[in-house]
């Protein structure tokens, strides 16, 4: 057979697995060094929980899925994480807590540990779960701000079927957020309105890959009245 031959079959072969949804080429276990990988990593724990769910969308230079080979892999805090999945994503969940290591293992390199620092635990202090807010405009505040955390603040409603939203941030984490009447020109009264509040510590740079952005989240939410 010859070569080019050989090469047209395998391509066909290669596009027909491929029909019907995203694939993953490998030419063998490990051939993406994770060191040329790029990486997002998000930790998202709820204020007061008990676990943080981890989502990672690891690549190579191309874009495509890696899949780890033997001996490869990445954990956060000891659990190692599972997939990818459908999507592309691998995942886990863990205990939650003050800070995460992420460990990335590649055999032709070694063990790499980086620490993050997850933001304070707080609470959302004003409006309060349940109150009346103004859709002239409100103050949302919280506790524990921190310098060196983005601050975010989501307002959602549905109502008669219809959902709206609006996106506030991120901003540096002050500790209160106004909330304008333009900002509120969507809602309406006659269904609750929820505020979340989700404060974010984010890196740029994780031991072991060739690229990173993780950012540790920690969220916080109330329902309340929407009011003259």
């Amino acid at each position: 057979m010859s070569r080019n031959l050989l090469r047209l079959l395998c391509g066909l072969g290669i596009a027909g697995w491929c029909m019907g949804g995203s694939c993953s080429i490998r030419l063998g276990d490990g051939d993406i060094p994770l060191n040329e990988a790029d990486a997002e990593i998000i930790i998202l724990q709820q204020a007061g929980g008990a676990n943080a769910s981890v989502t990672a969308g690891i690549t190579d230079r191309h874009g495509n899925k890696v899949v780890f080979g033997p001996d490869q892999g990445v954990s956060v805090n000891g659990v190692a994480l599972s997939g990818p999945d459908r999507d592309g994503e691998y995942t886990a969940s863990v205990p939650a807590a003050a800070q995460y290591v992420i460990t990335v293992a590649e055999p032709t390199r070694g063990v790499f540990d980086t620490t993050v620092h997850a933001p304070a635990d707080f609470q959302i202090t004003a409006p309060a779960a349940g109150a009346t807010a103004s859709l002239s405009g409100f103050e949302v505040s919280w506790s524990a701000a921190e310098s060196g955390v983005q601050a975010t603040v989501e307002l959602r409603q549905t109502l008669l079927g219809r959902g709206r939203l609006k996106t506030l941030g991120p901003v540096p984490d002050t500790g209160v957020l106004a909330v304008s009447a333009d900002d509120l020109r969507s809602f309406q009264q006659g269904a609750d309105l929820t505020v979340t509040v989700t404060r974010a510590n984010d890196s740029l740079a994780v031991s072991g890959l060739g690229s990173a952005a993780v950012s540790v989240q920690r969220w916080a939410i109330v329902a309340v009245v929407p009011g003259p």
